[in-house]
């Protein structure tokens, strides 16, 4: 393993991953000002600004201790990570408070976050130059996640100049999410599980250990939560 490589991909997804909180959490002070009663608002924001800062504080120090490591284990301690953001995503979906939100927001802002797949990629590229995860997990393999990160200024660009339909948006969306579920199938196949189906080495642990746990846990879920309210936000109107 490059080590001097892996400690630079690991310092710039730790600044990445920082930077989505203060994104979200800017976004979260956005919503909370649609409160009436000022005192309201700042519990709110505390509360709900709270819930990531606490998710990142838990799952890093998940990965920084080893406990994921047990890949064999039914069910694998990974998910522990994965599924709370699901269960989330489904809350926020039905929830009526964040179509309030939704109905503030600029019809870009969710997209445009997809610009921070091109780092994530280029992230994994590097830990693969490292030898740390297994080459399908790239764009040199079956990752081709790169292209929304590529294609999400264009959209955003013609959404503003309303040089572009509605339903071009949501097909967008819509191959975005497929892209994401695409590359946490690889990622999974080509873990140390039980059905694992990629046997080239390394096999992917590193999505267990500190910051990297940050990707399953946080970054992928912001990816696929920006898909979701942008298509909620579009047919909600």
């Amino acid at each position: 393993m490059d080590s001097s490589l892996y400690l630079m991909s690991s310092i710039l997804f730790g600044v990445l991953t920082i930077a989505l909180l203060i994104l979200i959490i800017r976004s979260i002070n956005g919503a909370v000002k649609v409160t009436e009663v000022e005192s309201a608002r700042s519990l709110t924001m505390l509360k709900i600004a709270s819930v990531p800062v606490l998710w990142l504080i838990i799952t890093g120090a998940l990965g920084f201790s080893g406990f994921l490591l047990e890949f064999q284990s039914v069910p694998p301690r990974i998910f522990i990570v994965i599924v709370p953001p699901i269960l989330l995503l489904l809350f926020l979906m039905r929830s009526k408070k964040v179509g309030v939100w939704l109905d503030i927001r600029p019809r870009g802002r969710f997209i445009g976050i997809q610009t921070m797949r091109i780092v994530v990629e280029i992230i994994l590229w590097m830990i693969f130059m490292a030898d740390v995860i297994p080459v399908q997990m790239t764009f040199e393999g079956r990752n081709f996640d790169i292209l929304v990160g590529l294609t999400a200024p264009i959209i955003v660009y013609l959404m503003a100049r309303k040089k572009v339909s509605d339903k071009v948006v949501i097909v967008w969306n819509v191959l975005g999410l497929l892209l994401v579920l695409n590359i946490v199938v690889v990622a999974i196949l080509s873990a140390p599980l039980p059905f694992r189906q990629f046997m080239n080495e390394p096999s992917n642990t590193v999505v267990a250990y500190f910051p990297f746990v940050w990707l399953p846990s946080f970054v992928v879920p912001v990816a696929y939560y920006m898909h979701f309210l942008s298509m909620r936000q579009i047919l909600k109107h």
